[in-house]
């Protein structure tokens, strides 16, 4: 009993309460009689023209209207080019286009341009793809590779409280200039996002939307503990996957349990004539009793290598003898558990040989670790894998070796497991597998390396493992989560160390229980001892349950910077949340206004060009005004700039997007010494320019014009038409007036003495 509907806004920045009461028109987007009837009802005070349309028009009016106002600066500025080259006033030939009805004379006002939320290039989001493989990726590369109706994230349903997977309906990319809010959390969570960026904070059962801002200590955000289902098994098919490697014209294959002998003659008569073995006969195949991978293949695509299917087959690449490896598995956990000893106490060493570089696969145990070692050996054995098992006496080490290519390309390569610990890896695909499946890969991971511990004035226990790998630990996050462990992580780096270590620490009674067998059987039975000893529940630290799908951790630092760089954008419809690499639950960050409007346009497969010349006109115009400095000024080092207005329109402190910030760093860097004043964002400009020795801030336009060699006005504020101009020109070096905004009238400025500059005047 409930309706959907879309009441866009159009309120002013430093003006919203007076817009609110006297709008220009409100929009009702709705889709029954009743939510029309109630929404008219609310508006039933406010006398202007209401406009009822159904939600997806209500948004499009809203994103139309912001884009054609920035389209209308963007031409005026166009035209103020042509009046500077023509000789023309802009203001006179605005005032005369304004007089036309079909046009109207607002946002025809000529100036250095209009101004303005996100992620950090480095914060990662969990996707998948049109295959059902899941796995993490930035939102950098999530951008180049974004393909529409291909990919979907991870995100938290709001309303249902599940987690699930959305399609990811785009992905953009801006250039930004502003701050940047890194968030620190208990349990040693963080993300780093813009700070208009829209953050899910949640208390006592409501969730809210608060711009990164406004978030203050103490705030809770979201962690997700629960996974969706998609009961899916991988198959790891070599015939398939050594395609791409350097070596498949060396792959050999042969039965495991029968030979050549099951196909008949005409098989290899055929095989013969197509790869032209003028000198090899039916007999040579036979007594080899194996195929190259190619000659199999090409049977297998003329459907004459039956019987012979590929899980009967076993791969090697060296003749005497080979170690070989099985064609074709499923990624069971006996094969997760390999991987789980390899990611933790493994590593591939690669070496030059007369045959080329031979890999070799080494795994190292303490001797004592016997069950540890069974428990590879005999997922070694299901493989088929040869194995030389060494016991190095002097270091109490047990060292086991495989000497094979193909699986040294299936770790590295396929599976993505890395080549040794600074780069080690959770299997690509681990994701989509069965919370069995990731437990399997999981304690044989912590058997090989991890640790646990009983504190002594306590009976609790803990597991923490340690690594240098960054994939592996943000790996293993989501791992823990998506079965519904929440872990605690720690980032040091010891006296020696070049690259910092993640500690991932499980502890709670009801964490450690239903994760068994984390280390060997004796251990266990500790272990075991220890939780049945708890008299009563105890709830954790660090974190709140708050559902089985999700829990909150505490805000406990927030650092601000400022950057240049790009960021990105991500639209998930519906939910409009998702899930970041350390499994904190966010609001989505679709951008505003004209790029908004250009990239909505793009997905439902229009370029709208006329847009993004709008945007390509709007970033050129500071550019085009500090060229118009230069004319008067011709060198700018060393020279004094009083900047008058810096936020991106007057009545607010809000400086996101504003030319001002584009236009002082670009007087900047040509050396000039600048002397800055706004009534009321010196605050937030102090924050951006902080580091900027070339910059000082005044309390007084009159103050910061002192010894100027021009005065630079670049937000129209109300209060900058009560200045004494007169009173100005005196105080400065050189008397020239460089107007952004054309407020100032340029007849008074010239009879007082200025050497005047506009836009288009």
């Amino acid at each position: 009993s409930f309706d959907v509907a879309s009441n866009p806004e159009f309120l002013r920045e430093g003006k919203a309460v007076y817009d609110f009461f006297y709008p220009d028109r409100i929009v009702l987007g709705v889709e029954s009689k009743r939510a029309e009837k109630i929404l008219k009802n609310i508006y039933r005070k406010i006398k202007t023209k209401i406009i009822v349309t159904d939600v997806v028009a209500a948004e499009i009016i809203k994103h139309a209207s912001n884009s054609f106002l920035a389209t209308k600066i963007s031409f005026i500025n166009a035209v103020a080019r042509i009046c500077d080259k023509a000789g023309a006033d802009v203001e006179r030939v605005a005032s005369a286009m304004g007089l036309d009805k079909r046009i109207g004379k607002d946002f025809l006002k000529a100036g250095v341009g209009f101004g303005g939320f996100c992620l950090d290039k480095r914060e990662k989001i969990i996707v998948k793809n049109n295959k059902n493989r899941i796995g993490m990726v930035s939102v950098e590369d999530l951008y180049r590779q974004f393909k529409a109706n291909q990919t979907q994230v991870l995100s938290f349903d709001l309303n249902k409280k599940n987690i699930t997977f959305k399609d990811l309906a785009l992905v953009s990319k801006r250039k930004y200039k502003g701050k940047m809010i890194k968030f620190k959390t208990s349990m040693g969570r963080q993300i780093i996002v813009t700070a208009d960026h829209p953050m899910v904070v949640y208390s006592k059962g409501i969730f809210s939307t608060v711009c990164a801002d406004e978030v203050r200590k103490n705030d809770n955000f979201l962690l997700f503990t629960d996974f969706p289902s998609l009961e899916k098994k991988i198959i790891i098919d070599l015939f398939d996957l050594l395609k791409g490697a350097d070596f498949f014209d060396r792959v050999k294959v042969r039965p495991q349990r029968s030979n050549l002998n099951v196909l008949p003659r005409e098989t290899f008569k055929f095989l013969r004539e197509k790869r032209n073995y003028k000198s090899t006969r039916v007999y040579d195949f036979k007594r080899k009793n194996y195929l190259t991978l190619k000659d199999y293949l090409l049977l297998e695509k003329f459907n004459l290598i039956s019987p012979l299917r590929r899980q009967d087959m076993l791969m090697f690449t060296t003749k005497g003898a080979p170690t070989y490896i099985k064609g074709k598995f499923p990624l069971d956990s006996n094969i997760l558990k390999i991987l789980g000893y390899y990611v933790s106490e493994g590593h591939i060493s690669s070496e030059s040989s007369l045959r080329g570089v031979r890999d070799r696969i080494v795994f190292s145990f303490n001797e004592k670790e016997k069950e540890y070692i069974d428990e590879l050996l005999k997922g070694l054995d299901r493989l088929v894998l040869k194995y030389r098992l060494r016991n190095i006496y002097q270091d109490k080490v047990i060292r086991i070796t495989i000497s094979s290519k193909i699986f040294a390309y299936l770790i590295r390569e396929i599976l993505k497991c890395g080549n040794n610990s600074y780069d080690a890896n959770v299997p690509s695909g681990l994701l989509s597998l069965s919370k069995q499946d990731k437990l399997s890969f999981l304690s044989a991971l912590h058997r090989g390396d991890g640790s646990v511990y009983f504190p002594v004035s306590t009976p609790s226990v803990s597991y923490e493992y340690g690594t240098v790998s960054g994939k592996l630990k943000e790996n293993m996050l989501i791992l823990l989560h998506s079965i519904g462990i929440v872990p605690h992580l720690r980032k040091f780096r010891s006296s020696k160390s070049t690259v910092p270590t993640y500690s991932i620490k499980v502890s709670g009674r009801e964490q450690i229980k239903s994760l068994p067998f984390f280390k060997d059987s004796d251990t266990q039975v500790k272990i075991d001892s220890r939780l049945a000893s708890f008299k009563r529940h105890i709830k954790p630290t660090g974190y709140a349950r708050e559902d089985n799908n999700f829990c909150s951790v505490r805000v406990k630092g927030i650092e601000s910077y400022y950057v240049k760089d790009d960021v990105y954008s991500l639209e998930v419809p519906g939910t409009h949340t998702f899930i970041t690499s350390e499994g904190i639950i966010t609001h989505n960050c679709f951008p505003k206004d004209v790029e908004a409007f250009i990239y909505i346009s793009r997905q439902l497969g229009y370029d709208f060009n006329l847009l993004k010349e709008v945007k390509n006109i709007n970033e050129k115009q500071p550019g085009y005004f500090i060229e118009k400095i230069k004319e008067h000024l011709w060198i700018l080092k060393k020279k004094k700039i009083a900047v008058l207005g810096l936020s991106f329109k007057p009545d607010t402190d809000d400086m996101r997007f504003a030319p001002s910030i584009t236009i002082i760093n670009r007087l900047l860097q040509e050396g000039a010494s600048l002397r800055l004043y706004d009534p009321e964002s010196m605050g937030e400009a102090k924050k951006i320019f902080k580091k900027k020795a070339k910059i000082k801030f005044f309390n007084e336009p009159q103050e910061a014009a002192k010894n100027c060699d021009c005065l630079c006005l670049l937000t129209e504020w109300e209060q900058f038409k009560k200045l004494n101009l007169k009173k100005l020109k005196e105080k400065m070096n050189y008397p020239l007036l460089a107007d952004g905004r054309n407020f100032f009238d340029k007849d008074q400025a010239v009879k007082l003495g200025f050497s005047y500059i506009g836009i288009g005047r």
